[in-house]
């Protein structure tokens, strides 16, 4: 764990507290979200593995006449609510930026799964690697989002809430709130076509690059709050 000379240390980096930092980063991490769930909802998983409110519609119906469908459907459900447990762990003892790379090491164990061909070929197939590449990939967006969700970056992985939120703030007039979660919509609907042009070309390049994607994002804001946060700021933790 850091000490008090790195941000390694801290709950939250300091430059979050900027606004327009604020939301280049929440922007960024999002918009990677956006491209693997988008990958997952048609290639590899062929369901989505970030955003779990029509998964557990799904689960309800499936379980009535599918039941490996329900199967498939738990796993995402589940592994998600286990990764938001292991994301409520990690930060307080591995703060932001480590916790942030612990989550994407699912998502890299997915990419070798690819690499070995053991993924979904299929919607209607339920083969292991299917189940194998679901419990990845939505550990890791569990894990992700839990960890943005504890800090001012919020909810990274999926945009119901955040919606909700957007239309609470248009109607009370809260712009400043309004303009970070349009930036958080817009960059996962564009992350969600980039997900979806991947897929079409190459999916192991698509998420090799969504991981690599939010690995070097994170480690770049890290080194960059180092730089340009006054040192008495550094061992401060941020109340939310």
């Amino acid at each position: 764990m850091g000490t008090g000379d790195s941000s390694f240390g801290t709950s939250e980096w300091g430059l979050l507290r900027d606004a327009k930092s604020l939301r280049v980063a929440a922007g960024i991490f999002t918009f990677w979200a956006g491209a693997i769930n988008g990958l997952s909802s048609i290639a590899l998983v062929f369901g989505r593995v970030s955003h779990m409110s029509g998964r557990v519609i799904d689960q309800g119906q499936f379980l009535l006449h599918n039941s490996l469908g329900a199967l498939l459907v738990s796993t995402l459900v589940f592994s998600f609510f286990a990764g938001t447990i292991i994301g409520g762990f990690t930060l307080p003892r591995f703060k932001l930026t480590r916790a942030l790379l612990i989550s994407m090491l699912p998502i890299f164990v997915g990419v070798l799964m690819i690499h070995l061909g053991i993924h979904g070929s299929s919607a209607k197939s339920y083969e292991i690697g299917r189940f194998v590449m679901a419990f990845l990939l939505s550990l890791g967006m569990g894990m992700q989002n839990s960890v943005t969700s504890q800090t001012r970056l919020g909810r990274t992985t999926h945009m119901t809430g955040e919606i909700t939120d957007l239309g609470v703030c248009v109607a009370k007039g809260n712009w400043p709130r309004a303009l970070f979660l349009s930036t958080k919509y817009f960059a996962f609907f564009c992350g969600a076509i980039g997900g979806y042009l991947g897929a079409q070309s190459s999916p192991l390049m698509t998420l090799l690059v969504a991981a690599l994607g939010i690995t070097t994002t994170t480690m770049y804001y890290e080194r960059w709050d180092m730089m340009v946060m006054p040192a008495n700021k550094k061992n401060e933790v941020f109340r939310l």
